[in-house]
């Protein structure tokens, strides 16, 4: 209807003293309205462009077929779907009488605001109020339709239309509503925090220069590798036996190594973070349903959470392995820098305080890196899962397929190219973290079956590796063995399907037989550095691994375990009695003394 330009006055005092008319509306505007009217009658026999997934599930299996004329390129067409009550009339925004309309509409206000010289300013700024609001309605319009032709009705579009002006979206997209980034920005700044994490953007552009969290994740990057390699001065080359304090250093040595390489993995994805954020933005603005990511937000804050306190207890078990450990048991694990620094009281607590820092950013890229894996794995899960959902929806309650199966195939192949994107950025740290913990934790049960600790804070930080390594061993493992699950999952649905009462063309077999053998093999995944797939029948594996090696090294230490240099041994003689290992006082040499003994 034309709007009705007395009720854009101020007063009802000046509508008494003048009296606008209205000039009765010209044969082209009239026109233009009954072209408009009766396409909007022809539309609300169509369904809505734009659909959403409320509903249960039952109404939405015996819901007849729903899909607009743009929706061909999504990977829900075919689908059961409702239309909203709320969608817009794409038809009737696309009108290009619209501008038309417009232009008469201001035409006649400015004709009408004329009639006296008194009034005709005042009328003239609202009808120049109205012709600006005119226009914005119509650039809208104009801007909302352009979207539409694209086919895609989901939240880029709100996005779009929301930030009109802003085509930055930060570094990672990390100021989309779609982005990954955003859920999971706490973990990445805790670990920008210890150096294991860096940017090489700003405002989602490349810097032009080094960053300073690049430059600062270099150089915790070159401290982790010197403290792995450093470690090799602690091995008394030539002198060492099979027996306890040769399999302590390893342990030691091998999460050295560990925490060297998941730092290493992180500054090389670091910098492919931003490719990866945004292959997945791409996916994630075609979607339909992206209610786990405040589930996911949860759950980083608790992951943040749980990796501060396995670092704080990490730190409390070394403090208690320091504080107990013998003076010359503690200078063996200090070199190289006590071969240069002399050992005295002062040098101790320097040195102590030094590792004690090197400890604490071990200990983050030991804990976080794998909490990051295992939360991109709960992401993907999720998203085969709904795949899996989605597909069981295009079926009828007699499991007879009514949905296009090239679009859910082409829907999992996309899923599964970004789970190849980020397994080439972690793949080698898995492999690394099941060699050095499946070794940690062989070494640590026969220290704690056969062997011995040297004292009580020793032993107390075996344990805490023991429990840290299986259960970050088995969570990686189990966390990536779901992702292959769910991926797999599509197929007891499709070997389900009545194909029987359902006419399919050839090509639609096709299609059929090409999902239905992608998941079969199986191969679907991550990948412990390309070579196996983390499955289901991974963690029995590493189980039987871990138990075939420690029972390998209970037997081999049966035959040396009368020499372990940590195990208490007392020689009695007529004036003097000597205790050597860590009992020793501390004004006793304990290597000098432990060498003599093994001469003897």
């Amino acid at each position: 209807a034309v709007p009705d330009l007395q009720l854009d006055h101020a007063t009802d005092r000046r509508q008494r003293r003048r009296r606008v008319g209205v000039s009765p509306p010209t044969p082209e505007l009239l026109e233009t309205l009954q072209r408009l009217k009766r396409s909007a009658d022809a539309d609300s026999d169509e369904s809505a462009a734009y659909t959403t997934d409320c509903g249960t599930a039952p109404h939405r299996r015996q819901s007849s077929l729903i899909s607009g004329a743009d929706d061909t390129g999504s990977v829900y067409y075919g689908v059961p779907q409702l239309a909203s009550p709320l969608a817009p009339n794409s038809r009737l925004l696309s009108a290009p009488d619209l501008a038309r309309l417009r232009k008469a509409s201001r035409q006649s206000m400015l004709s009408d605001a004329g009639g006296s010289s008194a009034a005709g300013r005042v009328d003239k700024k609202l009808a120049a109020q109205r012709a600006v609001r005119l226009d914005y309605q119509f650039a809208s319009s104009s801007a909302r339709h352009s979207l539409q032709k694209l086919g895609q009705r989901s939240l880029s579009q709100l996005e779009d239309l929301a930030q009109i002006g802003h085509s930055e979206q930060g570094t990672n997209y990390k100021r989309s509503y779609v982005s990954l980034y955003s859920p999971l920005h706490p973990l990445f700044m805790v670990l920008k925090l210890f150096g294991v994490f860096h940017t090489r953007q700003k405002g989602g552009r490349a810097a032009p220069k080094f960053t300073n969290s690049y430059i600062y994740s270099g150089l915790v990057l070159l401290a982790a590798w010197f403290n792995a390699l450093r470690f090799f001065f602690v091995y008394d080359w030539g002198q060492e036996k099979f027996d306890s304090l040769l399999f302590f250093k390893l342990t030691q040595h091998a999460i050295y190594i560990q925490t060297a390489v998941a730092t290493s993995v992180m500054f090389r994805a670091s910098g492919k973070f931003p490719r990866f954020f945004k292959a997945c933005h791409e996916f994630m603005g075609k979607r339909h349903n992206l209610a786990y990511r405040f589930a996911l937000s949860r759950r980083t804050k608790i992951t943040v959470a749980v990796g501060a306190l396995v670092m704080v207890l990490e730190l409390a078990t070394y403090l208690s392995w320091v504080a107990r450990a013998d003076s010359g048991f503690l200078r063996v694990f200090m070199r190289p820098y006590t071969l240069v620094v002399p050992w005295t009281q002062a040098s101790r607590g320097i040195l102590t305080c030094l590792e004690f820092i090197f400890s604490a950013f071990s200990a983050a890229a030991w804990v976080y890196p794998a909490l990051l894996f295992c939360s991109f794995t709960w992401i993907f899960e999720r998203e085969f899962r709904y795949l899996a959902h989605r597909l069981r929806l295009a079926c009828t309650n007699d499991y007879i397929f009514v949905g296009d199966i090239e679009k859910f195939r082409a829907e999992s192949w996309r899923i599964s190219r970004l789970v190849t994107k980020l397994d080439d950025l972690f793949n080698f740290y898995v492999f690394v973290l099941f060699l050095t913990d499946v070794l940690s934790v062989c070494l640590i049960l026969y220290n704690l079956v056969v062997g011995q600790y040297p004292h009580d804070g020793s032993a107390v930080q075996a344990w805490f590796w023991l429990l840290s390594a299986l259960v970050r061993l088995f969570g990686v493992t189990i966390s990536a063995a779901k992702v292959n699950q769910a991926a797999c999952s599509p197929l007891n649905i499709i070997q389900d399907m009545n194909l029987r009462d359902y006419a399919v063309n050839p090509a639609k077999i096709s299609q059929l037989m090409i999902f239905l053998n992608k998941l079969t093999i199986g191969n679907i995944g991550f990948t412990a550095w390309n070579l196996f797939t983390l499955s289901r029948t991974s963690t029995l594996t590493i189980a039987a691994m871990i138990l075939s090696y420690t029972l390998l090294f209970v037997k081999l230490g049966a035959s040396y375990g009368q020499d372990d240099r940590l195990r208490a041994q007392t020689i009695a003689t007529p004036t003097v009695a000597t205790t050597y290992g860590l009992r020793l006082g501390n004004s006793t040499d304990y290597w000098t003394l432990s060498t003599a003994h093994w001469a003897t």
